[in-house]
C-alpha cells in the first residue's frame, strides 16, 4: 500500500509538471552548432544587438544589410530547435543575394541568449525582436517577411496574428500546428503517457484563422520529424485568400535549399514584385 501510494504521488506530480509547464525547456533541444565567427558576404554589413526583454533577460539578434543600394523587402527569420543565430547567419546569402534584408534572433536558452524557452516566452520574445526590426532605419519603408522555420513556424503564426497590418508575407517551412503537438511528437519515455495532459498556449492552428497575410506553407511528406499533416492543418485554417501549401520535398529543413530558385520566385510572387 505504501509503495502505491509512492507511485500515485509520483504520478500527480508528473502530471501537474507536465500540465502546468507545457512547452518548457524539457520539450525544448537547445543544442546548436557551434559557430565561432558567423560568415556573412564580403559585400555584407552584419551587425549583432543585445536586447533585454521585461525580465532582463539578454536576448541575441543579428542583421545582415543586403548588398544592394535598394532592398526589395526585409526577412525576419524565426528559427527552430537545434538552431542559433550564428547557424542560420550561414542562410543569409540566400536572402541577401536577391536584394532582401535579413535579421535573426535566438530565443531564451538558444546561442547566446539568456533563460530557458516556452512558447509564451518565445511569442513575447518575437515580439520585442520584431519591434526592433522594424525600426531599423534599413528596414524602414520596405517589404515586410516574417519566416517562421519548424518550431520557430508556430510563433511566427502568433507573431503574425498580432502584427497584420505590418507584415506583407508569412512563411512557414516545416512546422507544428500546436504547441501539443509539439509536446506529443517529442515527449520521451515516463513523458509519453502524460501528454493528453499537455496546454495548448495559443495554438497555430487557431491563431491562423485570424491570419489574412498572404502566406506560403512549404512542408515535406519526407520529412521524418513533422508530419505532412500538420501543415495540411495549418493551410487548411489558414484565414489568408492568397496561400499555398508547397510540397517542397527533402529531408526536414532541406527542401528550401534544394529548391531555392523556385522558392525566391514564389516569395517574390506574393510580393508581387
Amino acid at each position: 500500500m505504501h509503495q502505491l501510494l509512492k507511485i500515485i504521488t509520483v504520478l500527480i506530480l508528473i502530471s501537474v509538471t507536465l500540465a502546468g509547464c507545457t512547452f518548457k525547456n524539457l520539450f525544448y533541444d537547445t543544442r546548436f552548432e557551434k559557430i565561432l565567427e558567423p560568415k556573412v558576404q564580403e559585400d555584407e554589413k552584419m551587425y549583432e544587438f543585445e536586447l533585454t526583454n521585461s525580465k532582463k533577460k539578454t536576448i541575441h539578434t543579428a542583421f545582415v544589410k543586403n548588398r544592394y543600394q535598394k532592398p526589395v523587402a526585409s526577412v525576419f527569420i524565426l528559427h527552430g530547435e537545434k538552431g542559433s543565430v550564428a547557424s542560420w547567419l550561414k542562410t543569409s546569402p540566400m536572402y541577401t543575394s536577391e536584394a532582401y534584408n535579413f535579421y535573426v534572433l535566438d530565443f531564451q536558452g538558444f546561442g547566446e541568449s539568456d533563460g530557458s524557452p516556452s512558447h509564451k516566452k518565445n511569442i513575447e520574445d518575437a515580439q520585442m525582436a520584431f519591434e526592433h526590426f522594424l525600426k531599423l532605419e534599413e528596414v524602414q519603408g520596405t517589404r515586410i517577411v516574417v519566416h517562421g522555420i519548424s518550431t520557430g513556424g508556430h510563433t511566427a503564426i502568433n507573431l503574425a496574428s498580432a502584427n497584420q497590418s505590418k507584415i506583407d508575407v508569412l512563411v512557414l517551412e516545416e512546422t507544428y500546428s500546436s504547441p501539443k503537438e509539439h509536446v506529443k511528437l517529442n515527449a520521451q519515455g515516463i513523458q509519453k503517457p502524460f501528454t493528453f495532459l499537455a496546454k495548448d498556449y495559443l495554438p497555430g492552428s487557431i491563431a491562423i484563422k485570424n491570419v489574412t497575410t498572404p502566406t506560403l506553407i512549404m512542408a515535406s511528406k519526407q520529412d521524418k520529424f513533422i508530419p505532412y499533416s500538420a501543415s495540411t492543418t495549418l493551410y487548411n485554417n489558414s484565414g489568408a485568400e492568397q496561400k499555398e501549401l508547397w510540397d517542397i520535398g527533402g529531408e526536414h529543413l532541406k527542401g528550401m535549399f534544394i529548391k531555392r530558385t523556385m522558392y525566391m520566385e514564389k516569395l517574390a510572387k506574393l510580393l508581387a514584385l
